[in-house]
């Protein structure tokens, strides 16, 4: 019996591949064998910021935003490798594994969502994911995903390691997760995803955005840090002080009884 190649898993190999099924899963969705799935909470907490941030400076603006032209330049990018190609007729597929084809069906459906129920809100309207994905959308998924995934603290506590790993811990993994998150946004709850449609988008948007993504994780971590001291301070001015109190009744008491006898 062969075993598992990564680190020092003693599990036993999963049909051809290297590596055991749990790692060779983690892999092939994630693009490294310790790497793992961001919570939706870790973008929730992201996302408010990166949309601030990609925002018009106003007069009376007190925190720095991104530069118009950054943002201009970074919207036609998304809209070229994303938007525009999801308007054009499919390929010729080639083969089962061909990722050019795959990755044409997969942008296709983003600007061409079907949906037997389309997805309503609260109020009956219909949400975002019925519409066609727009740039401005992909482009704080992008930038979402990417400060999640490269933010100090995204680590995964492996089981039979000695110390936490990032989660995504190389450029492989990284990109798998860009083109998922674009791809997953007009997709059925619990549809499979190949990886290999994956690879090619994030890698596309990686090279091309990580000189941006960078400065606007740096940016996100400080308004994060902001945000937490903020939230401190308001705490400790709203909490009352606890005053120390002490039980002066029962010596008096028992200076009487004495002074009685």
């Amino acid at each position: 019996m062969k075993f598992c190649t990564y680190a020092a898993c003693t599990k036993p190999r999963v049909n051809r591949s290297d590596l055991c099924a749990q790692h060779h899963t983690r892999r092939t969705r994630y693009g490294h064998p310790a790497a793992g799935a961001l919570a939706p909470s870790d973008l929730r907490v992201i996302a408010p910021h990166v949309r601030f941030l990609l925002k018009p400076q106003g007069p009376l603006a007190r925190s720095p935003r991104l530069d118009a032209q950054l943002v201009a330049l970074a919207l036609d990018t998304v809209d070229r490798i994303v938007i525009q190609p999801g308007h054009r007729p499919l390929p010729p597929r080639v083969n089962r594994r061909d990722a050019r084809y795959l990755l044409a069906i997969g942008l296709h459906r983003l600007q061409h969502p079907r949906y037997t129920r389309p997805p309503l809100n609260p109020r009956g309207q219909p949400t975002l994911k019925s519409q066609p994905l727009g740039a401005h959308e992909a482009l704080v998924v992008v930038l979402t995903a990417w400060c999640a995934a490269t933010i100090p603290g995204a680590i995964t506590r492996p089981l039979r390691l000695p110390g936490p790993l990032p989660r995504f811990p190389d450029e492989r993994s990284v990109a798998m997760l860009l083109g998922g998150a674009v791809l997953a946004r007009r997709q059925h709850v619990g549809a499979r995803m190949s990886g290999l449609p994956r690879w090619e988008l994030g890698k596309r948007l990686a090279e091309e955005l990580a000189p941006m993504a960078a400065y606007v994780a740096t940016l996100v971590v400080a308004r994060m840090k902001l945000q937490a001291e903020r939230k401190l301070a308001r705490i400790s001015q709203q909490q009352t002080p606890i005053v120390p109190t002490t039980n002066t009744t029962a010596p008096t008491q028992t200076t009487r009884l004495r002074l009685a006898l």
